[in-house]
């Protein structure tokens, strides 16, 4: 995934990097606990990574530093957002499929649970 202009972002086993390709090095790195072989999904200048963890299961990060845009903390019962599936962005709201086959859908803004289906 282009997270910036000679740059990619990629999610792999935990861990959420920025990597400057014209050197082949790492710009940034973020621990995302619970994220396993989900993809990152682009948000103008940030990623969206989900996390099957209990609370913070939701982040956004800036593609140029790895900084936090939002974080959402899911407080419903049930099943949760998982790290195996990419999260989808669309009319302001972030749609995640637990393992379960759960649809829980976020407000893109803040993070706040809107339902799950």
């Amino acid at each position: 995934m282009l997270g910036r202009q000679g740059g990619l972002v990629i999610s792999s086993n935990g861990v959420l990097q920025g990597v400057d390709l014209e050197r082949g090095t790492v710009i940034w790195s973020l621990v995302v606990r619970g994220n396993r072989t989900a993809s990152p999904t682009a948000l103008g200048a940030a990623v969206v990574v989900g996390s099957s963890e209990a609370s913070g299961n939701l982040l956004a990060v800036r593609t140029t530093d790895g900084e936090p845009e939002m974080r959402a903390r899911r407080t419903a019962e049930g099943a949760r957002p998982t790290g195996f599936g990419s999260p989808l962005v669309a009319a302001g709201r972030v749609f995640l499929v637990s393992k379960s086959g759960q649809l829980s859908v976020l407000a893109l803004e803040g993070g706040k649970l809107l339902y799950d289906h």
